[in-house]
């Protein structure tokens, strides 16, 4: 993965950041959701704003912006006005592609959600955290440090299938328990055969999910899914498939 080398911010916004939420932000800033017109933006390949959001009580929000939507800037916000993580629409600008891992027993069918990020969580440590990423790890994902490791099966999590093939990945909202889930990935794509017969020989999907940044939105290569391992932004589990 590029480093991002055209991320741009106000003064006032690199003094708050600091020198080295600066060089985490430019190692680890690729593909993004613009906070002001919803789309995608690639910072090693365009002007891309630093937006900070502030609110008393919370960590600092770092957003992104295409330069051409809105000015790199500090927004202070009063107590109580900054959305709980766990209200983040997370369905939004996802690619999902398929995969078959070969087992000792037969194959093992996967899936692959990257998602751009949406904005960041920065604290006083300096430490930077994607949202998106730190929720699936409270519902019990693991970080994954290499594509080969176990992961763990977690009950939080499901890829809801239909008679047809069709599907979608829903999770636990940790902070409303009780409530309907979130929507991880509201599509699938079109499932091979030897996917869906894997799925009902095994019951189980091994999901990796994260900020991949894949150059195309239809699909992630083995090669984009390595680098954003490498770079500590996918996390996975094992995940059960229920058929509605």
């Amino acid at each position: 993965m590029k480093s991002s080398n055209l991320l741009r911010w106000s003064p006032e916004v690199r003094e708050l950041l600091g020198d080295d939420v600066v060089r985490t932000l430019r190692r680890k800033t690729a593909i993004y959701t613009c906070v002001k017109c919803d789309k995608n933006g690639r910072a090693s390949r365009e002007r891309t704003h630093v937006i900070v959001v502030c609110s008393p009580g919370r960590p600092n929000f770092v957003q992104f912006a295409h330069a051409r939507c809105a000015p790199s800037q500090i927004v202070r916000l009063p107590a109580g006005a900054v959305r709980d993580v766990a209200d983040i629409d997370f369905s939004e600008e996802v690619v999902t592609s398929q995969i078959l891992l070969p087992t000792s027993e037969g194959y093992l069918p996967g899936l692959i959600i990257d998602r751009p990020s949406g904005f960041r969580l920065m604290y006083d440590s300096g430490d930077v955290e994607d949202m998106w990423t730190q929720l699936l790890l409270r519902v019990g994902w693991d970080l994954v440090l290499n594509i080969g490791q176990p992961c763990p099966q977690v009950a939080t999590t499901t890829v809801e299938l239909s008679p047809d093939g069709a599907g979608r990945v829903v999770f636990d909202d940790p902070d409303k328990p009780g409530v309907d889930p979130l929507v991880l990935a509201d599509r699938l794509p079109v499932l091979e055969p030897e996917w869906l017969r894997a799925a009902a020989t095994t019951g189980w999907v091994l999901i990796f999910a994260g900020t991949i940044g894949s150059e195309t939105d239809e699909s992630v290569t083995e090669q984009e899914l390595a680098a954003a391992v490498s770079q500590g932004h996918v996390v996975g589990a094992l995940v059960p498939i229920t058929v509605r």
